[in-house]
Order: C-alpha cells, then structure tokens, then sequence
C-alpha cells in the first residue's frame, strides 16, 4: 500500500483534499498496479521554512510493494500520471510552481520486513 508524500506545499494551500483524491485516483487508474484509491495514503508534511514553498513541489511515492507485474515501464507510467495531476494543481494554485519532480521507491515486504494492524470499528 503505497504512501505518497507531497513535499514543498504552502501552508493553507486550498483544495488540498481534491488533490489527494486527485492523486489516489490517478494511481488507481494504472491496471498493473492493481490498487484501489483507499489503498493509497497521501499527505503533506509540514515545512518549518515556508520561505519558497511552492516553488518546488517534491513527491515521493513510498512503499510500492515490489511486484513482477510492477515493471519500470509501468513505475515511469505512475510518476508521469502523479506529475500529470501535481501539474495541473500547480497551474490552479501554485502560480509560483517552477519544478516538479516525482520518484517512486519500491518495497520488498519479504527482505525488508512489514506487518500491518487495522483497528476493527466497534459496533
């Protein structure tokens, strides 16, 4: 279940809850890597220098679960569609905006270690 992590976002930037559904739904869309849009957390890391912010807007794409089907073909094919839509956020709401850049960091479960809780709602 990968996690995206959008780096270079100003404080108070509007419609940053349509962009990650903006985001989920662009990787949800790549068949191959065969995710539903819930499956995929994104979040916005505050800066402690908002001094430039904006300018540049760095995604990281983390743990993507090494898969066969996964190739690099279809990685590039995730970070032009994740840059597609930070692109198009950037023209609305980043005038500033000069750079944005994408990198995808694959993840083996078996050779790195991973275990995952959900909490059950109580009824």
């Amino acid at each position: 279940m990968p996690v995206v992590i959008v780096h270079g976002m100003p404080d108070n930037t509007p419609g940053l809850e349509d962009l990650i559904g903006r985001i989920q739904s662009g990787i949800a869309s790549i068949p191959e890597l065969e995710l539903q849009a819930s499956e995929i957390s994104v979040f916005f890391p505050r800066d402690l220098v908002q001094l430039g912010l904006g300018e540049e807007v760095i995604v990281s794409i983390e743990r993507l679960f090494e898969k066969p089907e996964r190739t690099l073909k279809i990685r590039q094919r995730l970070a032009l569609s994740v840059a597609s839509v930070i692109e198009d956020f950037a023209l609305a709401h980043l005038p500033q905006c000069k750079l944005v850049e994408i990198f995808v960091n694959t993840f083996n479960p078996e050779t790195e270690g991973f275990s995952i809780a959900r909490k059950n709602p109580l009824h």
